[in-house]
C-alpha cells in the first residue's frame, strides 16, 4: 500500500488543529483538557502552561478551574 503524498503545510496545519494549538475560541480549561484527553505534566505550572497555550484569550488573572472530580 502506497503512502499518500501530502504537502507538509497541510500535515502541519492538521496537527496544529488536532492539538488545539490554533487556539480555538470559547474553550475553557476543562474543555481543553477534555478534548486532549488529559494534559501530561509532573509540575502543575507546566500543565497550566500547556492548557494556556491552547486557549484563545490570555489573561494574567486567569486561574485554572478544577473539574467536578477536584482534579485540575
Amino acid at each position: 500500500m502506497a503512502l499518500p503524498n501530502l504537502p507538509t503545510d497541510r500535515v502541519l496545519s492538521w496537527r496544529t488543529r488536532r492539538q488545539l494549538l490554533d487556539r480555538p475560541a470559547g474553550l475553557g480549561t476543562i474543555d481543553v483538557v477534555r478534548r486532549l484527553v488529559g494534559v501530561q505534566a509532573q509540575v502543575a505550572s507546566a500543565a497550566e502552561q500547556a492548557v494556556a497555550a491552547r486557549q484563545a484569550t490570555r489573561s494574567r488573572d486567569r486561574r485554572p478551574t478544577r473539574s467536578p472530580t477536584g482534579r485540575w
